[in-house]
């Protein structure tokens, strides 16, 4: 319902990488920089990230910085 927090949904295909381990890196980091974004975020907001090619070779803090330039970017924060 429109009462739950944010939920996030996250894509990564193969063309990205075919290493399992770096799709799941990718997730993994994805999903701790939104767990502590959350409570910023508005209620019942559905956000879905398509990760792009080169996300595999970021670090997590790359990853992190362009996960919340989108967010400003669409003012979200």
């Amino acid at each position: 319902g429109s009462t739950e927090g944010a939920r996030l949904g996250i894509t990564i295909s193969r063309k990205i990488s075919k290493l399992a381990v770096k799709r799941n890196k990718v997730k993994r980091a994805l999903r701790e920089i939104f767990r502590k974004s959350r409570a910023q975020l508005p209620v019942g907001l559905d956000l879905v990230v398509n990760a792009r090619h080169g996300s595999a070779e970021l670090s997590t803090n790359e990853i992190q910085a362009e996960f919340l330039r989108g967010l400003k970017k669409k003012g979200l924060l």
